[in-house]
């Protein structure tokens, strides 16, 4: 560090008795570049007088620091005429500080999302200017240096390659996820960078790394063409072949007719007289939830309803912030227009001292599934109408973020996961939850939400939950295979005493 010192005349500089083991004296130049060393008490060559101010170079501030974050040295400028003492004030330079919560952040997106933002956080104790570097990089271009564009908004520019200080002041840098098309929807990518903030005296933060989970789009089913060969008159019974990447089970649509014959399902009775509907054509329904489960305080046991006994880890209500509140569209929203809060008009699973009914009384065991001291809650849900799922939609009014898992319960009574992707954090309230499922081959009309309460601090309020689906398919048969991974048979009848060719 170098300090400039007001010696104006002076024919010679001595450091006080505090600074010598740190600091030494040069002659600096009105620019205040270092021109010639001084040692301690000399005097200043009378050639130089003049054209040189005296300036101090510390070597190691810390020496001198004790229990202050400041320290004061003295020095003393001599002429003929007598002396004069001057200070020298040392600053503890302390290093950047990243939060806990920015240490390790992990992203979760799919491949075919479009670049993200992100800031490289932290703040400097003494409000210095902070740059970012790099410590280490992805292999392949995933990093992108922002620019900004005509309108005025930040778009990816250069890829980052290797390790270095981004050159934006802001701190900004872009994720550009790559598909994948060859991956499959259960797969996972893990992708992460390190980084550190520096300040202008080269003091470095903690490593900060960030991770992206990146996850893959659904893979498109295929139908396999296929040639198969009868004698006239002969009925023939047809496998159909398909093949999914994913080993999901698989629905079979017949979309066009043959024109020289018939075609019937296994049991050879049931004829295929129309051809299925494009799946663009469905209609889709937005319906409230119609049933909560109910709990009998005095018996402890949940009433069957539907034919299913719905049920739930917690509320802290039986009424207010109970189950109950969750009937029906939102409570705190007026013409599409949500607020936050937590009110009795919401569901609450717990306080914030972690007690519900359930905790109170012991009515249920406890389990901790992840050794934080709470357990996994669940939360069962019944809608009027059956429904081929697309999309669930929780509105969240407080503290949003403890939805883990969702399943659906499916036409053998067994809950079928749909959606497991953990708390999704960082949202403000009020929140709406946009949960997308990919397409059962069953209808149904319970869902099940997890929710892990550990996720947040204090209350979490959920005013509503939406359920969105295909209420049927409007014209022709969906071969539905019993089994995942089996086909789908039918019998093709040629007409009468037909000689050639036909296809379906």
């Amino acid at each position: 560090t170098l300090v400039s010192l007001h010696a104006r005349g002076a024919d010679s500089v001595e450091l006080g008795p505090q600074l010598p083991h740190c600091c030494k004296f040069h002659l600096l130049s009105k620019n205040d570049e270092l021109g010639p060393e001084l040692e301690n008490g000399s005097d200043i060559p009378k050639d130089l007088q003049g054209q040189y101010k005296v300036g101090v170079v510390v070597r190691n501030a810390s020496a001198i620091i004790l229990s202050a974050p400041w320290d004061i040295g003295s020095y003393t400028a001599r002429n003929a005429e007598g002396s004069s003492q001057g200070q020298l004030r040392f600053q503890q330079n302390r290093p950047p500080v990243i939060s806990l919560d920015l240490l390790n952040r992990t992203f979760e997106l799919l491949d075919s999302y479009p670049p993200q933002l992100i800031m490289l956080s932290g703040e400097d104790p003494d409000g210095q200017l902070l740059t970012a570097h790099l410590l280490t990089v992805p292999f392949e271009p995933y990093l992108f240096e922002p620019v900004l564009n005509l309108n005025g908004d930040y778009e990816p520019g250069p890829p980052i390659t290797l390790p270095g200080m981004l050159s934006n002041p802001g701190r900004f840098i872009f994720f550009k996820p790559i598909p994948r098309p060859e991956f499959l929807a259960r797969d996972k990518m893990f992708v992460n960078f390190t980084y550190e903030l520096r300040d202008p005296c080269n003091a470095s933060s903690e490593v900060a790394s960030v991770e992206f989970r990146l996850l893959f789009e659904d893979n498109l089913p295929e139908a396999r063409a296929m040639q198969v060969v009868t004698a006239e008159d002969t009925e023939l019974e047809i496998s159909l072949a398909g093949y999914d990447a994913e080993g999901s089970k698989m629905l079979y649509m017949v979309t066009e007719l043959p024109k020289h014959g018939i075609l019937f399902l296994e049991d050879g009775e049931t004829e295929l007289n129309e051809p299925f509907a494009k799946w663009d054509q469905k209609q889709d329904i937005q319906q409230w939830v119609s049933r909560v489960p109910v709990f009998n305080y005095t018996a402890k046991e949940f009433l069957p309803q539907a034919g299913f006994n719905l049920s739930f880890g917690s509320e802290y209500g039986a009424l207010d912030w109970g189950v109950v509140q969750l009937v029906g569209p939102p409570g705190q929203c007026n013409a599409g227009v949500c607020f936050s809060g937590c009110t009795v008009a919401t569901y609450t699973p717990r306080n914030v001292n972690g007690l519900s009914l359930d905790y109170k009384n012991n009515e249920f065991p406890f389990v901790d599934n992840n050794g934080d001291g709470f357990r996994d809650e669940f939360l069962d849900l019944y809608f009027d109408v059956p429904v081929r799922v697309d999309e669930i939609n929780v509105y969240e009014g407080y503290n949003p973020g403890t939805v883990s898992r969702v399943d659906l319960l499916d036409a053998n009574h067994e809950w079928d996961t749909v959606w497991d992707q953990g708390p999704q954090q960082g949202h403000e309230a009020p929140y709406v939850m946009k949960i997308p499922v990919c397409q059962r081959p069953y209808m149904t009309q319970v869902v099940r939400l997890h929710l892990d309460l550990a996720a947040i601090e204090g209350w979490n309020c959920i005013d509503a939950i939406m359920l969105q689906g295909e209420i049927e398919v409007k014209k022709g048969f969906v071969i539905n295979p019993e089994t995942k991974g089996s086909t789908a048979n039918l019998v093709y009848k040629p007409e009468p005493d037909f000689f050639g060719t036909d296809s379906f």
